[in-house]
């Protein structure tokens, strides 16, 4: 019975959730029974997905809200995660971890460093899955059942802060910045070798503000990502000559990517942002080593990246490509060569 629609995920008034909690968690229970106490709290918040239209049925459910953990047994809890609910016709099509997602990102934007919750012990792989572990022995909730306290520590996020090289100023991506750079960056050369098509507007706008918040939607990995100027002056479409980004996944190697404006072709500018922003890899985050791949049939990519120092590793399909037809290079650049960036670039 499930839609093929898209899942949206959707903010939501605290009322909104009674009826699904009411059905999938406390059907024991009355519908005003199913008003949690903290639901009205300053910073409270509540997410559902919908399938396709705002209007649609609410699919899945969850709240948080600032709360310590009473039991203290994850002791730096500060953000009690509670409701879940996905209803029984949507469950096994990740409704509720996109849920979940949502919520934990409302706690670390608020300021929230260990979000936790009281997890039925049929959900602990759920939360497991989601960077969750237990604290302390199995608890009964009554009329409900066995339960366990769950926490997951929100590792700090490092910020992209302001580069410079000779002729370049590498600015911190802001949501704001997808006005001037929608143009440059619809370029169907640009996309000569992605997955993908140039986005509309609207989805420019969104990949934007997702880029510009730093944290992948799952909070799995830092995105660091800059505007490439060649101007003094506040960004602008006149001086946007490109982008550079850097993605540190949580427990794996960090990786590089880039994107110059046609206009801007040929001048050095890949390399030389690129060095910069590899630096500040080095020299302020501590990286051991880095990786960035590119489509083989992308001639000058090479050229840029083994004049940064990176080495060939292998050659391998490209796991973005929904087709399975792509081939991507792959390149590594340890930690003596970041070093050496410093010396030579």
């Amino acid at each position: 019975m499930a839609s093929d629609s898209a899942p949206v995920v959707v903010a939501l008034a605290a009322r909104d959730t009674h009826a699904l909690r009411h059905q999938v968690l406390r059907p024991h229970q009355t519908l005003a029974d199913c008003a949690y106490p903290g639901d009205e709290v300053q910073g409270a918040h509540h997410a559902g997905v919908r399938l396709g239209m705002p209007e649609a049925p609410l699919v899945a459910i969850g709240s948080i809200a600032p709360e310590a953990d009473p039991s203290g047994h994850a002791v730096l809890g500060d953000w009690r995660i509670r409701g879940m609910a996905v209803h029984p016709d949507h469950r096994g099509a990740r409704h509720g971890r996109r849920v979940l997602d949502a919520l934990v990102a409302h706690a670390r934007d608020a300021g929230g460093a260990v979000p936790w919750c009281n997890a039925r012990e049929r959900a602990l792989r759920f939360y497991e899955r989601a960077g969750f572990r237990t604290y302390g022995e199995r608890f009964d909730i009554a009329g409900i059942g066995p339960h366990f306290v769950m926490a997951r520590v929100l590792p700090p996020r490092p910020k992209a802060p302001e580069l410079r090289t000779a002729r370049l100023r590498l600015v911190p991506l802001r949501a704001a910045d997808a006005e001037l750079t929608f143009d440059a960056l619809s370029d169907p050369a640009l996309y000569a070798f992605l997955a993908e098509s140039p986005r509309t507007r609207a989805a420019h706008e969104a990949v934007t503000r997702r880029m510009a918040r730093g944290i992948s939607p799952r909070d799995d990995a830092t995105w660091l990502n800059w505007l490439v100027l060649d101007r003094e002056g506040p960004p602008s479409a006149e001086s946007f000559a490109g982008t550079c980004q850097l993605t540190l996944p949580d427990g794996d190697m960090p990786t590089l990517g880039y994107a110059v404006v046609r206009d801007r072709w040929g001048r050095g500018y890949a390399r030389e942002a690129s060095a910069a922003v590899l630096r500040f890899l080095a020299e302020t985050l501590g990286a051991p080593a880095v990786e960035a791949t590119h489509d083989v049939r992308n001639v000058p990519s090479p050229r840029v990246l083994e004049g940064l120092g990176f080495r060939f590793v292998e050659t391998r399909p490209d796991t973005d490509d929904p087709s399975g037809e792509a081939v991507e290079r792959r390149y590594m650049l340890d930690a003596e060569g970041l070093r050496a960036l410093g010396r030579t670039i």
